[in-house]
C-alpha cells in the first residue's frame, strides 16, 4: 500500500526513479523494491522521499504504520492532497 502510493505520487509528479535517487541518495534498486511493496523504507528514507516530492511527511507516515482513522481510510486512494 505505501509503495503503491509512493510510485503513484512519483508518476503524477512526472519524476523518474533516477531523479528520486539523486535527490535522496537511495539506490534505484531499493526504490524499485519499495514501490513494489517488497520492502518498507526506513523512516529516514521515507522523510527523504517526501522531501524530494515536496510533500508533507505525516500522511505517508500514517500509511507506514497502518494506523489510519476512518477519514484517512476513506481518502487513502485519493493522492491529490499530496500534489
Amino acid at each position: 500500500m505505501l509503495g503503491n502510493m509512493i510510485a503513484r505520487i512519483r508518476r503524477e509528479k512526472h519524476m523518474t526513479k533516477q531523479e528520486i535517487s539523486g535527490l535522496t541518495n537511495i539506490n534505484i534498486g531499493h526504490l524499485t523494491h519499495i514501490e513494489k511493496g517488497n520492502r518498507n523504507p526506513s523512516h529516514k528514507a521515507l522523510k527523504l522521499i517526501c522531501k524530494a516530492f515536496n510533500i508533507p511527511y505525516q500522511p505517508l507516515m500514517y500509511m507506514y504504520d497502518k494506523t489510519l482513522n476512518d477519514e484517512q481510510k476513506a481518502s487513502r486512494n485519493d493522492f491529490t492532497f499530496f500534489l
